[in-house]
């Protein structure tokens, strides 16, 4: 007797949780179609966590996550080339949460912290200009120039280029008069 009981419990807790996977599949897919991107995607884990054998659920919430990362990850680029980097960390972050395994966000936050250090050595050139060290300031706005530039930022590497040429010029007393 018990050995039916066991196989007949397992059949119904199956059939039990793919009902559930059924019903969040299906307010995931109507979410999704309202433009409930955040809220159709946590149907959609709960719909796989319920089924993780069911190969629709498995698409579905695998082309969810790459579409809403992929927004995200437009949105931090655009940030980083304008130089916006709180932004470009925040929409990156946003990303890494949708889709914890996509490799193409760890880049782009790498990217982030690299501008943020030739950031850094934008300020360091600075302080060593107010300090009256104007090669020094100028050996470390070339090295953030190059930086800048590697990272996409070029505007900002162009800016601080024509800034540091203005105070080079002022130093050899070339200003304009």
């Amino acid at each position: 007797m018990k050995q039916v009981i066991v196989p007949a419990v397992l059949a119904v807790s199956m059939a039990l949780a793919a009902c559930a996977a059924t019903r969040h599949f299906d307010e995931a897919n109507r979410l999704l179609a309202d433009g409930k991107s955040e809220e159709g995607l946590a149907q959609l884990e709960l719909a796989y966590r319920d089924n993780p054998r069911s190969a629709p659920v498995r698409a579905a919430l695998l082309r969810e996550r790459e579409r809403q990362a992929g927004g995200f990850i437009s949105t931090g680029e655009a940030a980083l080339r304008a130089g916006q980097l709180d932004a470009a960390e925040q929409a990156f972050g946003r990303a890494t949460q949708v889709d914890p395994g996509n490799a193409r966000v760890a880049g782009m936050a790498a990217e982030v912290q690299r501008a943020r250090a030739h950031e850094r050595l934008v300020a360091e050139a600075g302080r060593l200009e107010a300090a009256g060290d104007a090669d020094a300031a100028e050996a470390v706005a070339e090295m953030a120039v190059v930086g800048l530039v590697r990272v996409g930022l070029e505007a900002r590497a162009a800016d601080l280029a024509a800034d540091a040429a203005v105070r080079t010029d002022r130093g050899r007393g070339l200003e304009k008069r």
